[in-house]
């Protein structure tokens, strides 16, 4: 098992974009703007897919043919995309050593990851790398005495630091939509992307949840609007209750209420959904 903080660590770099994921955790090749097939195919073998190898790897721990798709549902989409590219580093490098990509010992993993670590990749990445090999692995090698000993040497090294070390005032987007017209005077694309950007700062959530919102799951009160998001989320886990949006009346000023400019937007709209 991996501890919280690098459970935290995995998760926080599964929401980046795939973009993101394959431009830091990409092989020289792929720096190099080659496309994957190009990057394997000096290997002469074309590397079969990250969700192809999680299946293989599912297979080869005796889960039989039937209850395979079963237990990659258990795999979120969006995991599977993140951990690919370390996936494919990893599939290329026990390539080049004519190792067994699901049967690695220790000493295999440690030379890739102080490889990898040897090219600049930072501590998350290499976390998310170690993550995605213990996807397909037999062995528990979150428990490796050896690999979190070189795992702490790595925290020391090169410990992990925020993305950023700035952030913007949200006060501003306050002050940019109390100066502008009434809610019932916006055009329809201005009125949409100021309830987005509302929904985004009142309710803290990000855009896969807020893409979830459905007219039908909105309740409607004298002081507050509720949204039931019943979905499947990133959040989403084991006997915990679902997501409830809560937006609250700003009576003092509806220019900037969440609550008054959803009200005005489902007005606005409704004889588009009603088509």
């Amino acid at each position: 098992m991996f501890s919280s903080k690098e459970s935290i660590e995995a998760d926080e770099e599964s929401r980046k974009t795939e973009t993101e994921n394959e431009y830091e955790l990409s092989d020289e090749a792929i720096n190099q703007n080659l496309n994957r097939s190009e990057a394997t195919c000096t290997l002469g073998v074309a590397y079969p897919g990250g969700s192809s190898i999680i299946r293989q790897a599912i297979n080869k721990q005796g889960v039989p043919e039937e209850a395979i798709e079963t237990s990659m549902a258990s795999i979120g989409v969006s995991t599977v995309k993140s951990y690919d590219a370390a996936l494919m580093k990893w599939w290329i490098f026990v390539y080049q050593i004519k190792g067994d990509v699901y049967e690695p010992t220790t000493k295999q993993i440690m030379e890739f990851l102080q490889q990898e670590f040897d090219r600049g990749l930072s501590h998350s990445s290499l976390n998310i790398m170690r993550l995605a090999i213990s996807f397909i692995v037999n062995s528990d090698i979150g428990n490796d005495k050896s690999l979190k000993r070189f795992f702490t040497g790595i925290t020391k090294l090169r410990s992990s630091l925020p993305k950023y070390n700035t952030t913007w005032n949200p006060k501003d987007i306050i002050d940019f939509y109390s100066g502008k017209l009434t809610n019932d005077s916006l055009a329809f694309n201005d009125l949409s992307y100021k309830l987005i950007t509302l929904l985004a700062i009142t309710t803290d959530h990000r855009l896969q949840t807020l893409s979830l919102i459905k007219v039908k799951n909105i309740k409607f009160y004298e002081n507050k609007k509720e949204t039931l998001i019943p979905d499947w989320i990133k959040t989403t886990r084991k006997n915990v209750c679902q997501l409830v949006l809560i937006l609250p009346v700003y009576s003092p000023n509806e220019k900037i209420c969440p609550a008054t400019t959803l009200k005005h937007y489902l007005e606005k709209t409704k004889s588009i959904r009603d088509i």
